[in-house]
């Protein structure tokens, strides 16, 4: 996401301001299990994405891009409840992200029998 300081506060089109954007996005990362939101982020909007708990990462380097300093940020998050585990039925994870309440393709064809049978080593 890429964000001025000026558009703060301000509606996108005619649906969602920047930080209705931001918030739904940390939302939907929750929601897919991720544990930290990383960004490089204009030292100037620094103040704005503090608003929303991003912190300046440890040991982040700051740097210059195309005349503008920037600053690496984070933010821990908790993943959601509902979020995928490694430990779930590998059939789920690999699901399309965002149907992940679907049945894929993938798995109606695992009902049919292999045409070669692989020994396991």
């Amino acid at each position: 996401m890429a964000w001025l300081v000026e558009a703060a506060g301000k509606v996108i089109g005619r649906l969602a301001t920047p930080e209705t954007v931001i918030r739904a996005s940390a939302a939907l990362f929750r929601k897919e299990g991720y544990r930290r939101i990383y960004g490089h982020v204009r030292e100037v909007s620094i103040h704005f994405w503090q608003n929303f708990a991003f912190k300046l990462k440890e040991n982040g380097a700051r740097y210059a891009f195309s005349g503008q300093g920037f600053v690496e940020m984070v933010d821990k998050i908790d993943p959601s409840y509902t979020a995928r585990s490694l430990s779930e039925d590998p059939s789920l994870l690999i699901r399309p992200d965002g149907a992940w309440h679907k049945r894929a393709p993938h798995e109606v064809s695992a009902a049919r029998q292999p045409m070669h049978q692989v020994s396991m080593l």
